[in-house]
């Protein structure tokens, strides 16, 4: 499940020429982001990333700014190793 701290790969970086002319910096494919927040928008749930810092943007009712956010079907959560694991694999290499 993908929640506020959560490492994700990003697995859908295409975009429309109206996304790529607002949102200057987006997500790239196979590149791993920090979730920063989880978002419910009228599309469906959204994040946005610790790594991608975007200028917000005017509200399409002209109603103040939102800062933007992509897709949460744009990423996989990466299976993190439990610590105990890894303690027993560094362990083993010793």
């Amino acid at each position: 499940m993908i929640k506020f701290g959560s490492r994700v790969v990003c697995i859908n970086d295409l975009f429309s020429d109206e996304q790529i002319a607002m949102i200057p910096n987006r997500p790239v494919k196979d590149e791993q982001y920090t979730i920063d927040e989880v978002l419910i928008t009228r599309r469906g749930k959204a994040v946005t990333l610790v790594e991608i810092d975007n200028p917000p943007l005017t509200h399409p009712t002209g109603l103040g700014t939102f800062t933007p956010s992509f897709d949460i079907n744009r990423f996989k959560a990466l299976e993190e190793v439990p610590a105990e694991e890894v303690r027993k694999a560094e362990e083993a290499l010793a």
